[in-house]
């Protein structure tokens, strides 16, 4: 008979974690699960069954609130671990339960698998698979957000390259590959350039998320005062995932998106790059999912973030 236990001793962690590789996270998500998904009072939650364990998830609350991350495993263990937390934040006094999320405020593994056919799965994507969507609603759990994933076919030829030339002469703004290494540290210094409100967390977000960024797809444009008016930063894996693409401000740099766009065309057909994933994209961000139909993709997958409301 499965049971649920709280992972707390070294050993119990260790299995918490080291479930990672079992589920199929590649070696370097597996490296970020275990240096980032840490949350102060979490709770590390594992279904066992004859001393191996069937699913985990973790759990924790910040201001009234719950959240999860990590639900991963076989259907009916992690139904019950839902069930189980569900029943740990109504105790705790937690108005709802929401997730997955990271704990560290990154916005990788969003959601849960939904509809589609991912195909090759671009790094710090959730991992395929209806099932773990399927426990939370079985456990009465509602779709809160909706992320879409795409896939864009790399043309031969870069139709935004006149364009681009263009709109960098008419706005004097240039484009420049991310670099990062001993002595550059882009990533960071973009998005403590880019962001108005939160800049140390972007910054601690970028600095964590460096190591895994592709710089060979990776490019940020500045105006003619050096100011950064977009970014786009692809992850490393089997296929490339442009997983940032922001322009600041909102609706005021298109030359900076024409820019970034013909920049990474050009990377991608110099590589000999044929697909690539645009992800994820929220379901609500018209002007983001209207860019990625226009760089001839289609949409592959959805991702699900669920919600449980507990008063």
């Amino acid at each position: 008979m499965p049971e649920i236990i709280k992972a707390g001793s070294r050993k119990e962690l260790k299995a918490f974690f080291s479930f990672s590789e079992t589920c199929g996270y590649t070696a370097g998500e597996c490296e970020y699960i275990q240096k980032y998904a840490r949350a102060p009072g979490g709770i590390y939650l594992m279904c066992m069954h004859k001393g191996q364990p069937l699913a985990r998830l973790l759990t924790w609350q910040t201001r009234g609130e719950g959240f999860f991350a990590l639900p991963d495993g076989d259907k009916a263990a992690l139904s019950m671990l839902a069930s189980e937390a569900v029943r740990l934040h109504t105790e705790a006094g937690s108005r709802c339960l929401r997730g997955p999320l990271m704990p560290d405020g990154s916005f990788v593994f969003t959601g849960l698998a939904g509809s589609g056919d991912e195909g090759r799965r671009g790094l710090f994507t959730s991992l395929p698979g209806r099932e773990r969507l399927e426990a939370f609603l079985d456990a009465g759990f509602e779709a809160e957000c909706v992320f879409e994933a795409f896939t864009a076919r790399i043309p031969s030829v870069n139709k935004y390259a006149s364009a681009a030339e263009w709109a960098a002469k008419r706005f004097q703004a240039k484009v420049s590959q991310i670099r990062e290494g001993a002595f550059f540290h882009d990533t960071a210094r973009v998005a403590f350039d880019l962001e108005r409100a939160h800049k140390r967390a972007y910054v601690r977000t970028a600095e964590k998320l460096a190591p895994y960024i592709d710089t060979r797809f990776s490019y940020c444009v500045r105006d003619v005062n050096g100011a950064v008016r977009g970014c786009a930063l692809t992850f490393k894996g089997d296929i490339p995932r442009v997983a940032v693409f922001v322009t600041y401000p909102p609706g005021k740099s298109r030359f900076a998106t024409l820019m970034l766009v013909s920049a990474l065309m050009d990377s991608f057909i110099g590589c000999g790059i044929t697909e690539v994933q645009l992800s994820v994209i929220n379901s609500e961000n018209r002007a983001s999912l209207l860019l990625a139909r226009a760089a001839n993709a289609y949409k592959r997958q959805e991702f699900v973030q669920c919600n449980k409301n507990l008063i």
